[in-house]
């Protein structure tokens, strides 16, 4: 009798655990669905592999409290581990026709943002006002690493706006972008590895706050930001 008790005790356990996996699952499968059309996530990793690891022990506790205990339960334990199943298969069959490029970059664009940043120990990175407006100098240090750099993206955060400056390899400068200390016409240079450059840009704006910049590597591909950085007023 008291054998009986325990196994009806232990089964109403594992059933209500399968119960409550089942739930689990089901909404690991709605996580991993609502990824449909958009970029690979380290939550849809998880939830995608999280759903297979509870979904097969809510199935296999649901299957064995079915034949010991409740079916209707057991079966509604087996129904949410099938919808969830339906949605991840629904996901995993997406992929091909996804039409967002999550990975558009390769390695040249990650490799990049590691080898650029802003020199903030460099008494030139700052900023001052000339007639009215703010001057950002800003020194740019490249790494070892041997890839080609085409041009830099430079974005000055200021007064609740933000104004962006392209840094292309070879070209003229302009009244808003120059060479720090250069003078006149002078050619504008993307530095080289291992190599400093500090540049002087002229905003609109009078108040700055921070300053970002990102690589653009061959193929006329833009980069994520490679770092951004407090700026404060020159001393």
């Amino acid at each position: 009798m008291k054998k009986r008790r325990v196994g009806e005790k232990k089964s109403s356990w594992m059933g209500a655990v399968g119960f409550i996996l089942a739930i689990i699952s089901l909404l690991m499968g709605i996580i991993v669905f609502l990824s449909i059309g958009s970029c690979y996530s380290t939550l849809t990793g998880i939830s995608f592999w999280l759903f297979f690891i509870v979904a097969i022990i809510s199935v296999i506790f649901c299957i064995k409290w079915m034949k010991k205990d409740s079916k209707k339960l057991g079966r509604a334990g087996l129904i949410l581990d099938f919808i969830g199943f339906l949605l991840v298969l629904a996901f995993w069959f997406s992929l091909p026709f996804n039409t967002v490029d999550c990975f558009p970059y390769g390695d040249d664009c990650f490799k990049a943002v590691d080898q650029i940043e802003i020199d903030t120990s460099s008494p030139y990175t700052c900023y001052y006002l000339e007639n009215g407006k703010a001057v950002v100098n800003v020194s740019i240090k490249r790494g070892a690493e041997p890839i080609e750099i085409e041009q830099l993206v430079i974005m000055v955060y200021g007064e609740g706006r933000s104004e962006r400056f392209e840094i292309r390899d070879g070209t003229a400068s302009t009244e808003q972008i120059r060479m720090y200390g250069q003078t006149g016409i002078h050619t504008i240079n993307v530095p080289e590895r291992r190599e400093m450059v500090t540049y002087s840009l002229t905003t609109n704006l009078t108040e700055l706050a921070s300053v970002e910049i990102s690589p653009v590597v061959k193929g006329n591909i833009f980069c994520d930001a490679a770092d951004r950085q407090v700026i404060e007023r020159c001393s």
